[in-house]
């Protein structure tokens, strides 16, 4: 992600930055950043009618020009590396009128502005991390099970699903070729092709392929093999970055599991998904030996920050999606709380399984230094 511009004075002022964002993973952080209320300006292309001097409409084009909305919506699909910003427009502009509906879609190398009326905490830290070297996709992997498989990557930012493959597979065998054994050869061929269409193999620490044992090296041989037909350099060259390792599962949350495999923790011990699986086993093993210096729900980590008793943090990055400002700023406040403490803050990214857990703990949860009385 580059900032061409950046304009605020202090912490929770308003302030508007220009950033480009490069990749995948700059989406995912632009997708964390921007909230409901924020002004996101960029080129974009809408559609303008042409009316005669009686007011019929006699024409009509796709028009190139800057628009800026006040945001209401977002969506975004990582597997086109997009983001959809929905909200009316705020600048006056002679193609547009104000308060018009439109949605700008915000793709890598494409510049936007952003001004919040409030820089808090959390808005900082995404900035920050997006800007660092490490905000970097660490893997791409394939979790499999018959019929069912989903191409994720894993980064800083946490884990996310690329391609979900998916495909019927029938209990019972008939004839001397079985509707399961096509059905079989047609999962396997989607799941190559979705590697091979999602996974940037030159750009990755490591590839794993991960299922029960016949389906991870039955996969790989097809990649393999399927590259030296096609003379695909970016899998033949990086065919040392391959890893094979037994799953229970074809879904994301299998990844726990591969991320647990020692050959692949010590290649990414820095990673945020790995970091939060750390921050997650370390609070049910304090719960467990020693219940009174953890503590869940707003109410009650709240409390424990603002009495310096909060000795790690752990958020859903979800909680601050949240269309209600009073709790965004809640949230954002008990981070800013923490920091000024000395405590330690983990954002759990949507979509992992230590994110999964910390959602039933209602999304916030602390590991103390010492009991309180709540």
């Amino acid at each position: 992600m580059q900032i061409t511009r950046k304009n605020w004075k202090a912490a929770l002022a308003e302030g508007t930055v220009n950033i480009t964002p490069d990749d995948t993973d700059d989406i995912w952080a632009l997708y964390n950043l921007i909230s409901p209320g924020d002004e996101v300006e960029c080129v974009t292309l809408r559609k303008v009618l042409q009316e005669s001097s009686s007011g019929d409409v006699v024409d009509s084009q796709k028009m190139k020009m800057i628009l800026a909305v006040k945001v209401e919506k977002l969506d975004v699909d990582l597997a086109a590396a997009s983001l959809r910003v929905n909200g009316r427009n705020v600048k006056e502009n002679k193609h547009v009128k104000l308060g018009s509906y439109h949605t700008l879609d915000i793709e890598p190398d494409r510049w936007l502005k952003l001004t919040k009326s409030s820089w808090d905490a959390l808005s900082v830290e995404i900035l920050e991390q997006a800007l660092s070297s490490v905000g970097r996709t660490e893997i791409g992997a394939i979790v499999m099970q018959d019929g069912l498989a989903h191409v994720c990557t894993v980064s800083p930012h946490g884990t996310r699903v690329l391609q979900r493959v998916e495909v019927s597979m029938p209990k019972k065998k008939f004839g001397p070729t079985s509707q399961s054994e096509k059905a079989m050869e047609k999962f396997l061929v989607q799941c190559v092709e979705a590697m091979i269409a999602h996974v940037r193999f030159d750009a990755l620490k490591a590839v794993v392929v991960a299922g029960s044992d016949l389906l991870k090296d039955e996969v790989y041989k097809r990649l393999i093999d399927r590259a030296q037909k096609d003379s695909v350099k970016a899998i033949l060259d990086n065919k040392s970055k391959f890893m094979r390792v037994a799953v229970s599962s074809g879904q994301p949350t299998a990844l726990t599991e591969v991320l647990k495999e020692p050959r692949i923790a010590s290649i990414l011990a820095d990673t945020k998904a790995a970091k939060e699986a750390k921050v997650m086993d370390a609070y049910h093993k304090m719960h467990t030996n020693d219940p009174d210096r953890t503590t869940y729900g707003a109410k009650q980590v709240k409390s424990a920050a603002e009495q310096c008793a909060v000795k790690h943090l752990m958020l859903s990055d979800s909680l601050f999606r949240s269309t209600d400002a009073k709790e965004r700023r809640l949230y954002a406040n008990i981070v800013g709380t923490v920091r000024e403490n000395g405590g330690q803050v983990t954002i759990f990214s949507a979509g992992s399984e230590p994110d999964a857990e910390l959602v039933k703990l209602t999304g916030v949860a602390a590991i103390l230094n010492f009991p309180i009385d709540e």
